[in-house]
């Protein structure tokens, strides 16, 4: 039986006493080529979710002053972790590649960019062990039972927002492109360091 979970904006696959939470790709159809009804240039809903390795509580107002790419995913089969590699990519080189100079720029400006991963779905020993299978670089969250899918407005699943060093939404895909994401973070890191 299927049902709409009012409190986590997302529907709920009920079979006997095991729920399945499941995003409807219909309603990624029903709202056009976006995954998320949030729209560009609005300020991203600030959060305290908890991480996922550490326990530590985690605010998106933490990395004020940074550009942050932050994906929404579950532990699944298959396009939840295509961008896994991406992000691993772009935590580790891209700074490095932009700025050869880095650590001068960071004592300038201080931190530039800060990737985030919030679970949506999954209970923590399953995310963990995704963690590791996938071999994940960058700072996991737990997302699960918070209300954040709600407060991103997020229709399906993954889907990765970029938000600029004033919090404000700059960039969404579902299923970035790595030389389209590293043009669209090195656009918001350069706005970064022409103040």
């Amino acid at each position: 039986m299927w049902r709409y979970g009012s409190k986590k904006d997302i529907f709920v696959y009920e079979y006997g006493d095991d729920v399945k939470t499941v995003i409807l790709l219909l309603a990624l159809l029903a709202a056009g080529n976006t995954s998320a009804k949030l729209e560009l240039g609005v300020v991203a809903p600030d959060f305290i979710l908890l991480d996922v390795s550490s326990g530590e509580k985690v605010s998106l107002s933490d990395f004020g002053g940074q550009v942050v790419v932050l994906h929404f995913w579950k532990v699944c089969a298959g396009s939840c972790h295509e961008v896994v590699p991406l992000l691993n990519r772009l935590q580790s080189e891209l700074l490095n590649e932009l700025y050869p100079n880095l650590d001068e720029v960071q004592t300038s400006y201080g931190s530039l960019l800060k990737v985030l991963s919030v679970n949506l779905i999954n209970p923590g020993k399953q995310v963990t062990a995704q963690i590791k299978k996938d071999g994940i670089k960058y700072q996991v969250l737990r997302g699960r039972n918070t209300g954040i899918a709600k407060e991103y407005q997020l229709i399906t699943l993954p889907i990765l927002f970029i938000i600029d060093k004033d919090g404000f939404v700059r960039y969404i895909s579902a299923f970035p492109k790595y030389d389209e994401l590293c043009a669209e973070v090195a656009r918001w890191i350069a706005d970064i360091l022409e103040e």
